[in-house]
């Protein structure tokens, strides 16, 4: 209220002051290095690194700043963690920039995108660490991204308020959830103690592949006759399955299955027909 009294002040010419003070309150946090062991927060118990090398800028800055919201974040005994309610608010107020993101059946720019590497990621740490997953969904289509070294079936889309990535954590203690990108590689790490149990992940098992559609060709006036301008690259659909497995002392505590449904998504072109603009130079495809 001060910063924006004094700017109504400014803006009808009544004299300023050179410097505003601010209330301040000091907040002292619940972690610290005396009560962090307390909570049993003790030794690394999962970790996953994923590549997002070819990245657009705006991608790559986009999952460092994802990943900056979910560092540092504490999960209590019996707590579920949400991946869109720790993320909070997607605009550029928070530090997002306009991105491709996969919406209603088509790639469109928002603020945010790249955000999925970041949830992806973090999905594969907590089958590391061996805590259940309470929501996970896999992309419409698939995404080179989220295949590497693994192939289909091992990714977790978000996007506010659902598909939400989510897991529980049922260990005695709490857990800590730290993230960050070295070059273009995103790592999250998560820490705890260890209770015995072990995790392993069956698969991801390819079922059945599906060839792309015929490319979607569109005719529009922005673009000179005969110019093709390619707005959506062709991908193969897939059925794919992988199972999570956790044990502890020999004795199985969860299993749960992820089968994933890729669409085959066809090409998608726009077609010119504006005369007007005849020998106009094609644009790049995108």
């Amino acid at each position: 209220d001060l910063i924006a009294s004094e700017l109504d002040a400014r803006a009808v010419g009544t004299a300023a002051k050179a410097k505003i003070s601010l209330p301040a309150k000091a907040i002292t946090s619940d972690i610290s290095a005396a009560t962090v062991s307390k909570l049993g927060i003790k030794e690394l118990i999962g970790k996953a690194t994923t590549d997002f090398s070819g990245s657009p800028k705006n991608r790559q800055h986009n999952i460092a700043t994802g990943i900056s919201f979910l560092t540092g974040i504490v999960v209590k005994p019996g707590e579920e963690f949400s991946t869109n309610a720790a993320i909070g608010q997607v605009d550029g107020s928070t530090g997002y920039l306009p991105e491709l993101v996969i919406k209603e059946n088509k790639t469109t720019p928002e603020f945010g995108g790249g955000l999925c590497q970041v949830s992806t990621t973090l999905f594969r740490s907590v089958m590391n660490a061996g805590l259940p997953v309470t929501e996970r969904q896999n992309h419409s289509y698939r995404v080179t991204y989220y295949e590497r070294g693994v192939g289909p079936g091992l990714d977790a889309t978000i996007y506010a308020p659902h598909p939400d990535f989510r897991f529980k954590n049922d260990t005695p203690g709490a857990v800590l959830v730290q993230g960050y990108v070295e070059g273009t590689k995103a790592t999250f790490e998560i820490y705890g103690t260890k209770d015995s149990r072990s995790s392993q992940i069956i698969g991801p098992t390819t079922l059945a592949t599906y060839p792309p559609p015929d490319p979607i060709k569109t005719e529009t006036n922005t673009l000179a006759r005969g110019v093709e301008k390619q707005t959506e690259t062709a991908h193969p659909g897939a059925k794919t399955t992988a199972t999570y497995v956790v044990t502890r002392d020999g004795k199985e505590i969860n299993r749960q299955v992820f089968n994933s449904y890729y669409k085959p998504w066809p090409a998608q072109f726009l077609v010119g027909t504006n005369d007007s603009l005849a020998g106009a130079v094609a644009p790049p495809a995108q």
